[in-house]
């Protein structure tokens, strides 16, 4: 037998002793892992979200979905901004510290977990946060409530949650600005961003969404009045940090306990930005109050402006003849002969542009019969602009009509604007004074002078501001008076104009889906841009209008441009009616002839029907590089040359897929495969292509084929697949 030397034995257990402290030590330092340390966990093995309790509150230590870890450190559940109105100081306290008391009341896949007892002493005893989750399979939803807020102080904003994500392979980060933009890599890329909800200028919709690897984080603030608030996503440290943060109603105001407006839902998905897409629809259209309900009256107005393949903007100085005015028109019309026109006409009065708002009339002398003339084949549209949101603060009623209605700060200083050298103040939307001379201006228009519809300025594109008028008897600050006040306001434009007759807005944000027939979106312009807007609203509301110059007939950026934005169903346009006579615009008139006439033979598709997943190209498919200007921003904008969309009918018997080649030189080669039963076709198939000159007879086509195209420079094509006949 072996005899163990005792000092050999005490050597070995000193040595496993040390080892086994090095592994506590190492444990008790490294970042917090939810599957050894957390305390309190709901949801399954789809999503499951864990919490840490800590000395003064929790966290939010780690999202597991199928075992992936989504949190790179501990995240906090909310932020609260709380100002004591005695002495004018903002207190923050979030849900990692600053309670003496935490409970959670977990029941199922449900939990409700509440704050009290802040331990800052100048705080309302009776302080409470308490957020309820509920996790569904894949889904969780959040509903916060902040009370006790006490007669001495004001909850200013609530950030809901703050979230430090890891970084994924082959990540996006989706934001809802424009149609939506996809930043790719966000953390390498120092991703920054602010984002205000609703504004047109640059946030479109309520949602944002993280993926990479086919794992998705889908972030929707289901909110069905579009309350105002903010979104960032932030690269910091390892971590790309996402948070919200809520304006409170009535903030200032005291004792303003709170409810989340709707909830927060975080969703784990499978897929791409389409996907997100899809989820916020499903939702949208169930919940949301501005979801576009397709009445006949609003089947109407769609029809009309549906049709419109082509829009141009027409101005002209005070003193120029109604005569030479009506021959430009005209001239128009007649070059897109056979193809509806719309017309924005600016400047339609003895005003300059930008000056005497709300005053608008007289009208030019003879505009009565020039639309009259015009319109009468129902083949043009005459829409006047109008601004829906200034007042000129040189016009002697301002003082009387103007300052009362406007937005103002806490000082009782109306917000303003200027615009080519004058002084705008900026209206309040819920005041009826307001609403009832926008409304009045958009009668005499569309009645009396017989328009085909009126565009209203910068109600759906610029943002809310934080009116604190009292008198106005909306809440202060924050809360959704200001989605409130415009539908409220557009209900008595659409209430006011006969039937058929189409009010459109700058910019395109949701909160006014239901309530205008178009958004005019030629600011949207930037790169990395996907059309998940259309994929949300395609078929219930118009886009037209993507911002081009003259000085850009001969580059590529106008082509690449006027390309993306035709195949994502934005009507083309608009262009100068001076384009017809410009001899510079010899390779844009054609161009943009053929888009018009390829809108106006695809519109059971484009203006009617519901953008579909886009399908995967094969080829060598050069990237057209231009400059484009981002909301002032010079950007360089890379595209595929050949742009591609994928949509189906209103009837849903026919799907399109749609090819515009943008190179102005190069003739492209490519080639896709169609899996028809993917898009709801099953059966033999028939398919035949429309062109702008010649469209081909039906052939018959398997199921799921491979198809080869080859389009000259600036070519458009749609392919149409529909079932066979029995």
């Amino acid at each position: 037998m072996k005899q163990i030397v005792p000092g050999v034995m005490m050597k070995k257990a000193i040595v496993l002793i040390t080892f086994l402290i090095l592994i506590l030590a190492a444990c008790v330092s490294a970042e917090p892992n939810a599957t050894d340390v957390d305390m309190f966990a709901v949801g399954g093995e789809k999503l499951k979200l864990h919490l840490l309790g800590l000395e003064h509150g929790l966290a939010l230590s780690q999202i597991d979905s199928n075992g992936s870890k989504l949190l790179n450190k501990n995240s906090y559940l909310f932020e609260l901004n709380i100002l004591n109105i005695a002495n004018n100081s903002e207190t923050r306290i979030n849900s990692l510290d600053g309670w003496a008391g935490h409970s959670i009341d977990k029941n199922g896949d449900k939990m409700t977990v509440t704050f009290s007892q802040p331990l800052e002493k100048s705080l309302a005893k009776g302080l409470k946060a308490i957020i309820t989750i509920k996790v569904n399979g894949s889904k969780s939803s959040w509903d916060y409530q902040v009370l006790g807020l006490g007669e001495k102080h004001s909850l200013m904003s609530v950030k809901a949650p703050k979230l430090s994500l890891k970084t994924m392979a082959d990540d996006n980060f989706f934001i809802p600005k424009y149609s939506g933009k996809l930043i790719a890599n966000p953390l390498k890329g120092k991703v920054d961003y602010e984002l205000l909800y609703p504004r047109g200028w640059s946030t479109s919709m309520q949602y944002l969404a993280y993926y990479g690897n086919n794992l998705g984080i889908y972030f929707g603030f289901h909110d069905p009045q579009a309350s105002t608030k903010r979104f960032f996503v932030k690269a910091e440290g390892e971590s790309i940090d996402f948070w919200s943060e809520v304006v409170i109603a009535n903030k200032s105001l005291a004792a303003n306990d709170w409810s989340f407006p709707g909830v927060f839902e975080l969703d784990i998905f499978n897929g791409d930005w389409f996907d997100a897409a899809a989820i916020y629809k499903k939702w949208a259209s169930a919940n949301a109050d501005y979801w576009p309900k397709m009445t006949a009256e609003r089947v109407q107005r769609q029809e009309e402006i549906g049709r419109v393949g082509v829009w141009a903007y027409y101005s002209a100085p005070p003193n120029y003849a109604i005569e030479k005015i009506e021959k430009a028109m005209q001239s128009y019309k007649d070059f897109f002969a056979g193809v509806p026109v719309g017309i924005h006409w600016y400047a339609w009065n003895y005003l300059k542009q930008d000056d005497n708002y709300p005053d608008y009339f007289p009208e030019r002398k003879g505009m009565k019969g020039l639309i009259s003339r015009l319109t009468a084949d129902n083949n043009a549209y005459i829409m006047p602009y109008i601004n829906g949101r200034l007042y000129d603060t040189d016009l002697a009623s301002y003082k009387t009509e103007g300052y009362p209605y406007a937005s103002k700060d806490e000082n009782g200083k109306a917000y303003t604007q200027d615009f080519n050298g004058n002084h705008f103040a900026v209206m309040c939307p819920t005041q009826q004074p307001w609403q009832e001379t926008i409304a009045a201006v958009a009668q005499r228009l569309g009645n009396d002078l017989g328009s085909s519809g009126v565009y209203i300025d910068q109600v759906a594109a610029a943002g809310p501001l934080e009116c604190m008028d009292k008198s106005h008897g909306h809440s202060l600050g924050g809360g959704s008076w200001w989605h409130d006040g415009y539908q409220d306001m557009l209900t008595r434009v659409r209430n006011g104009v006969s039937v058929g007759k189409f009010v459109t807005v700058e910019g395109g944000n949701d909160y006014l889906a239901n309530r205008v027939d178009g958004f005019l979106t030629e600011g949207w312009l930037s790169e990395d841009l996907v059309p998940a807007f259309q994929v949300v609203y395609s078929g219930r509301v118009q886009l037209f209008g993507k911002r081009t110059g003259t000085s850009e007939y001969h580059k590529a950026s106008y082509y690449a441009k006027l390309s993306q934005a035709f195949v994502s169903g934005i009507q083309p346009g608009r262009t100068s009616t001076w384009l017809v006579f410009d001899t510079d615009a010899d390779l844009a008139r054609p161009f943009i002839k053929q888009l018009a006439t390829m809108r106006f033979k695809l519109r059971e598709f484009l203006s009617f029907g519901s953008m579909l997943r886009p399908i995967k190209l094969n080829g060598n498919i050069p990237k057209i590089v231009s400059g484009w200007s981002d909301f002032g921003t010079p950007v360089q904008v890379s595209i595929s040359a050949i742009q591609s969309s994928v949509y189906k009918n209103k009837a849903g018997d026919k799907i399109a897929l749609i090819f515009s080649n943008a190179s102005m030189q190069k003739r492209i080669d490519f080639s896709f495969t169609f899996d028809a039963a993917k898009y709801g076709l099953s059966g033999k198939l028939v398919m035949y292509k429309e062109s702008e000159l010649k469209d081909s007879k039906e052939a018959l086509v398997n199921n799921f084929s491979e198809q080869h195209i080859s389009l000259e420079p600036l070519e458009t094509l749609a392919l149409v697949f529909t079932r066979a006949h029995p």
